[in-house]
């Protein structure tokens, strides 16, 4: 299975430490695993050391990032990527848009490593919602909150 790991964050933290070792150990199940990463991130150069594939994505327009979308989107046709794995929140419109773009259509999972902030009920969030195809959660209390 080809799978497509988003975390454009630029941070250093368990967030991203969780993107790479997933990424390693889905590596090691036999699956083709690739990064998308800002190419300025400690993600992006931890990920040669972690001997994974990476690809360099810097989005635009942080709100409704079309172009970036795009771009994401050539990715998952090129790579023939079947999941797109998003991690950070920030994230998740721009994944919802590439996977819209995409010829692929790859399965959207999410997975949630905080807590959530608020009720997210509004039409943004409905639609951004409506495109997750898999919602993980890493603790018994966020999943909670998810439902």
């Amino acid at each position: 299975m080809k799978i497509l790991e988003l975390c454009t964050s630029s941070g250093w933290g368990g967030l991203e430490l969780y993107a790479l070792n997933i990424s390693k150990w889905l590596q090691q199940q036999g699956h083709d695993c690739l990064i998308a990463a800002r190419p300025d991130s400690l993600i992006s150069r931890r990920s040669g050391e972690y001997g994974l594939q990476k690809k360099s994505l810097s989005p635009s327009f942080k709100a409704f990032p079309v172009f970036s979308a795009i771009r994401l989107a050539r990715i998952i046709d090129q790579q023939q990527s079947d999941i797109l794995h998003v991690h950070w929140n920030n994230d998740l419109i721009l994944a919802v848009l590439a996977k819209r773009f995409s010829r692929r259509n790859p399965k959207l999972v999410f997975i949630r490593h905080m807590a959530l902030t608020r009720h997210k009920s509004d039409i943004y969030h409905r639609f951004i919602y409506r495109n997750i195809d898999a919602y993980l959660v890493i603790t018994k209390r966020l999943r909670e909150e998810a439902i």
